[in-house]
């Protein structure tokens, strides 16, 4: 009876390994079929998970002993695992890691210019404003935007531009004042030495008369320069009429006998009194930097401009200097006058829409030119 139980139990043993068998080699044949390139590999031995990089794509194994519940080996159960979906994801999500970081980087910088452009434009600007500020009317500078540390540098340049501006008006209603209070007693001055001189005629103190004539003169010129800068650079209303400037070169040649003239008449639209102004401040300077018959007025018309010059006798001065002698207050060489009449000259040409210029003459000494739009012409 026992014989017959185990003999039973034995087929029953047999039969479920042959069963279990058949399963594996169906599974096995199943799973050849869908492991394509590795089909014709046996899986290696891993008791522990190895990546197997001997095929393409490569494949993560593992191997364990197939034991029964009798405690027997039958065998080992080998699994494989296809990484080439995890290393095609791997490879997609380093590069869009790169792709991320490089928006981040590029997106950074572009934030960090548009901070910096955003600090440095009203900079720029006010640097830019800065520098156009005309030093003889220093406006205000105008400034719109957030009240920082750019606007408060902006507040600051314009309280300093205001307190220069209130120098100058209070420099100007010194020099009108000053002037003012000179041409009176100088215009009697003058009045008087002129008559002494003609009264003491054939008389040796007549010379002395004319020296103190002239000299006086001067100042009281000098004086109306004063009120000329004072009234503001010229900031008053010319009165314009058809001017002949080879009359305004003879009547101021009246003057200064000594000097030469080479005119032609030429027409502008001018004050007759201001360019009879400049031309007598340009002779005084010519007269004081060398002698008087070396000085030599010229008048032309080039194309639309009315050229007047004026060459003197005196000593070639560099272009550096040339380039500021019609600067207020600048001083060419130690026989120059105070750097008033000049200013003048200026200021009368500029508004007459004329230019200045000064240069060193081939014959030598210096030439000093002013151009003015000729009437009718252009």
């Amino acid at each position: 009876m026992k014989l017959r139980e185990s003999s039973t139990r034995s087929r029953r043993v047999s039969s479920g390994i042959r069963a279990r068998a058949s399963v594996c080699l169906r599974n096995r044949a199943i799973s050849r079929a869908r492991a394509g390139p590795w089909a014709s590999r046996c899986l290696p031995l891993a008791s522990t998970p190895t990546v197997d990089d001997g095929v393409e794509p490569p494949r993560l194994v593992g191997s364990t002993a197939w034991i029964l519940p009798s405690g027997a080996s039958i065998g080992t159960i080998r699994i494989a695992l296809d990484m080439g979906d995890m290393l095609a994801a791997r490879a997609a999500l380093l590069r869009s890691f790169v792709i991320a970081g490089s928006i981040v980087v590029v997106t950074f910088l572009l934030i960090q210019v548009g901070l910096v452009q955003r600090v440095l434009g009203p900079l720029r600007r006010l640097d830019a404003a800065a520098r156009g500020i005309d030093p003889a009317d220093p406006e205000p500078i105008p400034y719109r935007g957030p009240a920082d540390e750019v606007g408060q540098l902006a507040a600051a340049l314009n309280q300093a531009l205001a307190g220069i501006r209130e120098f100058q008006q209070r420099e100007r209603d010194m020099l009108t004042e000053v002037s003012h209070e000179l041409g009176g007693p100088m215009s009697v001055v003058v009045g008087q030495l002129e008559l002494l001189r003609d009264e003491l005629e054939d008389d040796p103190r007549q010379e002395l008369a004319s020296d103190a004539h002239k000299a006086a003169t001067e100042l009281l010129l000098t004086a109306r320069d004063l009120i000329t800068l004072g009234r503001g650079e010229l900031e008053i209303h010319l009165m314009r009429e058809r001017t002949d400037l080879a009359d305004v070169a003879r009547h101021v040649q009246d003057d200064y006998p000594e000097i030469r003239c080479d005119v032609e008449s030429v027409i502008v639209d001018g004050d007759l009194r201001r360019l009879r102004q400049a031309l007598r401040n340009l002779l005084r300077n010519a007269t004081e930097m060398g002698d008087a018959d070396g000085v030599v007025v010229t008048v032309r018309g080039e194309g639309p401009d009315a050229v007047v010059a004026v060459r003197d006798a005196g000593p070639t001065f560099d272009a550096d200097e040339l380039a500021h002698v019609y600067d207020r207050h600048f001083r060419l060489g130690r026989g120059a006058v105070s750097g008033i009449g000049l200013a003048v000259v200026k200021a009368i040409v500029e508004q007459h829409g004329g230019t200045v210029e000064a240069e060193a003459a081939p014959e030598g000494g210096t030439r000093y030119t002013m151009r003015l739009p000729r009437a009718g012409v252009g």
